[in-house]
């Protein structure tokens, strides 16, 4: 965790401190401290896969993830080809290798049939979102 403060103006009037607050684990947050203490909504990274063999890497909004339809997914990608050796877990946990191929990013206003919905980890997400 990391503090930073300093001492400004903003317009016209003075204030005493702003204080930031940066977390290694805001992602684990359903929502962060934005910008003068607006609360902003965290993105969080799954993989969906579906009734009809559909699997898809997507970035949801505070939604209720226990639902067979999920609506306004962000940032989707289709997973074409998963030959990485370890599975779809192995995608979730360490993202994809040379030999897997994922479609373009769009987003998907409804998904319906999900049968499971894995949690992406940080070390995959950066692979997959660049």
């Amino acid at each position: 965790m990391v503090f930073l403060s300093g001492v400004g103006l903003w317009s016209g009037l003075p204030f005493s401190k702003i204080i930031f607050i940066l977390r290694d684990d805001a992602h684990s947050m359903p929502e962060a401290l934005g910008f003068f203490g607006f609360k902003k909504k965290i993105m969080k990274n799954v993989m969906i896969t579906t009734s009809h063999r559909g699997v898809f890497l997507c970035q949801v909004n505070g939604q209720d993830l226990t639902q067979r339809t999920l609506t306004n997914l962000k940032n989707c990608r289709m997973v074409v080809r998963w030959r990485n050796g370890e599975g779809l877990q192995g995608m979730a946990n360490y993202g994809p290798t040379e030999n897997c191929q994922l479609s373009p990013m769009s987003d998907i206003e409804v998904i319906h049939d999900i049968t499971a919905i894995f949690t992406v980890k940080d070390e995959a997400a950066k692979k997959i979102w660049v």
